[in-house]
């Protein structure tokens, strides 16, 4: 996962954190084994066919998600023990969420990048299921839950587009019935940065009109 903003509490614009989640079910029938160890923000990768031979990387931010949770009676996934190790939903808003808020409310434009295989688990790090929200609704709670706690004269408005971008083409998950052939084009401009031309925006009011949106387009 990537954080991309002017982050208030470091002079870099650009955050790389690592979540290591846990074997699924297939990779646990496989009677697959952990081959990834996490010290501070420093990960080593074993060679299965040789423990003698890893490499190791430094980040930002390392989240050790694989083991050392139970899940609560309300459904949430939390550390096994009081300060253990394990990376929750929480941990990770706080880390990466918060800063990408706080600089948005200034008017700097923020980007989360999750990247990874499919399976890696970025759509759980990104939206959660169920009472483990993930980064976007967290986002959308606190955005719409900062702008009721504005106490001067700024008004504020909230539009969602969501575009994918396939072949090269990008094409708006709005307006699926009306694809433009060739797909949009990005523009630029000094006064608004990049942009997609003709993308379509809706306005809400509310993180569950943001949400509901985004289901909209699955």
């Amino acid at each position: 996962m990537r954080a991309k903003a002017p982050n208030k509490h470091s002079n870099d614009c650009v955050k790389v954190a690592v979540r290591v989640r846990p074997f699924n079910k297939r990779e646990m029938d496989a009677g697959s084994r952990c081959i990834i160890s996490m010290v501070s923000t420093s990960i080593s990768i074993q060679d299965p066919r040789d423990s003698q031979n890893q490499r190791s990387f430094s980040f930002d931010y390392t989240y050790w998600s694989h083991s050392g949770f139970i899940r609560d009676y309300s459904g949430l996934y939390v550390p096994e023990e009081l300060g253990g190790r394990y990376a929750d939903q929480d941990r990770v808003f706080q880390d990466l969420g918060q800063g990408i808020l706080e600089n948005a409310l200034q008017g700097y434009n923020s980007t989360l990048l999750a990247y990874g295989q499919t399976g890696s688990g970025k759509s759980y790090s990104m939206m959660g299921y169920g009472p483990n929200k993930g980064l976007v609704p967290k986002l959308c709670d606190r955005l719409f839950q900062a702008f009721g706690e504005t106490q001067d004269s700024r008004q504020c408005q909230v539009f969602f587009s969501m575009l994918e971008i396939y072949n090269e083409q990008v094409v708006d998950l709005l307006s699926r019935g009306s694809r433009t052939p060739g797909g949009l084009r990005v523009r630029e401009e000094l006064q608004r940065g990049f942009y997609v031309e003709g993308l379509r925006k809706i306005p809400c009011e509310s993180a569950k009109q943001v949400l509901k949106n985004v289901k909209r387009t699955q």
